[in-house]
């Protein structure tokens, strides 16, 4: 369905065990038929930014070609939102014939804790409760204002984007995490934006 916009992640089976999941899912913003997708993870820890951190990215991301999809996931938890990332990434990879995206090359997209999220999956993909549950890394991971970034050589080639007059993050730190990563050989990016605070 070509008009369709919204999709749930989690199955009926699920909801009717667990209701906070019955709004848990992904806008879609379709690109070029068999192009990658990217998943966007608006900020906001007790409210979802999706008006202002995540529609108008996927929109300026569609109209380039790419498959965009704007995730609403559960605030508040972390470890609730990080199952969140990697069923919607499970779901649009198992269906990808369905909904005309290519299931490989597929990048992720965060603002502030949206970030924070997929900083969660992709670091501890490999350990403690998130173990196994992420098939395939991103290809690229483009964080929005990290709260905090320590990188490791399991990270993948990285872009960070945070205004000059950010006084909440640590903006020397994140410079540094994007050096660090550039001398493991993971082709990352450090871009600072003037005249910018926190949550442009």
């Amino acid at each position: 369905n070509k008009n369709k916009v919204f999709y749930p992640v989690y199955s009926k089976e699920e909801v009717k065990e667990d209701a906070s999941l019955a709004d848990v899912g992904v806008f879609f913003f379709r690109g070029d038929p068999k192009a990658p997708f990217a998943v966007i993870l608006p900020g906001g820890y007790s409210y979802r930014s999706t008006i202002h951190e995540g529609l108008p990215i996927a929109k300026r991301l569609a109209d380039t070609g790419l498959n965009a999809f704007v995730l609403n996931y559960r605030t508040g938890n972390l470890k609730k939102g990080s199952r969140d990332v990697v069923t919607a990434i499970n779901f649009i990879k198992e269906n990808a014939n369905q909904l005309e995206v290519r299931p490989d090359h597929y990048s992720l997209w965060g603002a502030a804790v949206g970030a924070q999220l997929i900083i969660n999956v992709t670091q501890n993909s490999d350990k403690g409760e998130l173990k196994g549950t992420l098939e395939e890394k991103p290809t690229v991971n483009v964080f929005i204002y990290p709260l905090s970034y320590y990188p490791s050589e399991n990270d993948v080639p990285t872009v960070i984007v945070v205004g000059d007059q950010d006084r909440i993050v640590n903006k020397t730190i994140l410079k540094s995490s994007i050096n660090n990563l550039n001398k493991m050989g993971i082709e990352s990016k450090f871009i600072l934006i003037p005249r910018l605070q926190h949550g442009f």
